[in-house]
């Protein structure tokens, strides 16, 4: 009996756009109400856009989501798409995560 590997459903990694970035100016009352919205659906672009701005808290906020509901986040096609550096800082968030864990 021969063994077929599951098909991979193709990936398209679309750019983010200014829209989607936190502007400077307003990144205080944004990040405000990021923090209450922030969801296992948005969060891969809230810390893609945290990384964009330099916004450090964001950005941590957003890895602690994704290291909390790792099992929901990474099979979205928009985890596959995140940038080199970005997989790197998630994958030691959710190693720290699950040692403190233990």
């Amino acid at each position: 009996m021969t063994r077929t590997s599951p098909r991979r459903t193709p990936y398209t990694c679309s750019p983010l756009t200014s829209s989607t970035v936190l502007q400077q100016p307003a990144a205080g009352v944004l990040q405000e109400e990021l923090e209450t919205n922030i969801s296992t659906g948005n969060v891969i672009e809230i810390l893609k856009a945290a990384d964009q701005v330099n916004s450090q808290d964001m950005k941590r906020r957003a890895l602690k989501k994704i290291a909390e509901n790792f099992t929901i986040v990474q099979p979205l096609p928009a985890f596959r798409c995140l940038k080199h550096s970005l997989l790197l800082e998630v994958t030691d968030y959710v190693a720290d995560y699950m040692r403190l864990r233990e």
